[in-house]
């Protein structure tokens, strides 16, 4: 898992649906992205889960991705470094970037 895009929320959306179309279960796909990739960094002790004294940037979602990955899209509010951003904060910043939104396939 992993891109390199200045938009990573929505790369990493597409590349978890790929992933799925794949053949991998969503079960799978979000494992990879979350515990395997900070196992694969050498950071398993700090990130990868949601845990009493573990560090945690979460995206709230309004549907579960287990069910079906594209309610990875349903951000209801994200969490990064102890702050809250409510997703209307996160659809005003989207709506000013450059050439507005970007567009999912």
């Amino acid at each position: 898992m992993g891109t390199d895009s200045w938009l990573a929320g929505f790369a990493y959306a597409d590349e978890l649906e790929l992933f799925v179309r794949a053949g991998l279960t969503p079960a799978r796909v979000l494992r990879m992205a979350t515990l395997d990739a900070a196992r694969h960094f050498g950071e398993g002790a700090d990130w990868g889960v949601v845990a009493a004294g573990r560090r945690a940037d979460l995206v709230l979602l309004d549907g579960d991705p287990l069910l079906d990955i594209r309610n990875a899209r349903r951000v209801r509010a994200v969490i990064l470094k102890g702050r809250l951003f409510r997703h209307d904060d996160l659809a005003a910043r989207v709506a000013a970037l450059p050439g507005g939104p970007p567009k999912t396939p």
